[in-house]
């Protein structure tokens, strides 16, 4: 989508939390980052000052409505598709079409650029970042494993992983996973062949960790995302969310990413974006996964 403004002659404003705020800063085609922390306000009495031609909301919750309706510009807002969502969710009523994110974020353009292509999807690297991790020694092949996710019923339970590592004792494995999910690495036992950078990286660093992987295990994970970005073969396992709501990985570099699920439980999708714990407590989306399934879709994956 920013590539999409940028071709249109547009200059491009970008306002995100400041956690988010590296990935937007190593993106070329962003003219002006501005990012929030604590005082929302602030922040947007300085956009005020601005002459927006357009807002383009992506979000449509209660901060970004916020933003918008302070700035008083033509706005357009991201189709979030909420009822359909909610039907599915809640009553499962599954919609007979849901287009993906990726579509959607197009669309947003579609009525003031002057071609809404849909672009490939980048994840943007630099040599410094590159360079950053090469302290870490990774060989020259393995697969990654995002532990955590943003919802314990969209991430792997520990015990499953574990099989997975068992199963791959002379393969390389590097973990990933974010701040504060460092405890996930206590509940496995790691064999000499696998690196724990869980807690250690930036999103970035993340990503270049990922460039160079045979394969990224995940679930319904912002890594995935980034993965499918840099062209690295994904399998993801999805719990209490589903694909067709339109977070699926997307096909990169001609290999189309192996999605992995319980088909056969009504009770899900229970949730879009996940949930603290499975409202059913069974867990069974994630619980009754065949790992073997699993560890052979990874290696089905070309080195």
């Amino acid at each position: 989508m920013i590539s999409i403004l940028s071709d249109s002659g547009y200059e491009i404003h970008y306002l995100t939390k400041k956690v988010f705020s590296e990935l937007i800063e190593a993106n070329p085609l962003v003219d002006k980052l501005w990012t929030i922390e604590d005082n929302l306000d602030a922040v947007i009495n300085h956009l005020k000052k601005e002459t927006f031609f357009k807002v383009l909301d992506l979000h449509d919750n209660l901060r970004s409505i916020k933003v918008r309706k302070s700035l008083r510009r033509d706005t357009v807002v991201f189709n979030k598709q909420k009822v359909s969502n909610f039907l599915w969710t809640r009553f499962k009523l599954k919609p007979s079409k849901i287009s993906s994110v990726k579509q959607r974020f197009v669309d947003t353009t579609s009525g003031f650029c002057k071609s809404a292509f849909s672009p490939k999807p980048s994840f943007p690297l630099n040599e410094y970042i590159r360079t950053s991790i090469t302290k870490y020694n990774l060989p020259e092949s393995y697969y990654c494993i995002a532990v955590g996710a943003g919802w314990m019923t969209k991430q792997l339970p520990p015990h499953k992983i574990q099989e997975v590592l068992d199963s791959l004792p002379n393969d390389n494995i590097v973990l990933l996973g974010g701040p504060g999910e460092e405890s996930l690495a206590t509940e496995l036992k790691l064999g000499s062949k696998v690196i724990n950078l869980i807690g250690q990286l930036s999103i970035l660093q993340s990503g270049a960790v990922l460039e160079k992987a045979t394969a990224l295990l995940t679930g319904d994970t912002g890594l995935m995302h980034i993965a499918s970005a840099l062209g690295v073969p994904v399998v993801a396992v999805f719990g209490s969310t589903h694909p067709d709501m339109g977070y699926a990985p997307i096909e990169s570099s001609g290999l189309s990413p192996i999605v992995i699920q319980n088909a056969n439980l009504k009770c899900r999708p229970c949730t879009k974006h996940g949930r603290v714990s499975c409202p059913k407590v069974h867990f069974k989306c994630m619980e009754d996964i065949d790992m073997a399934t699993v560890v052979s879709a990874l290696k089905s994956m070309p080195s």
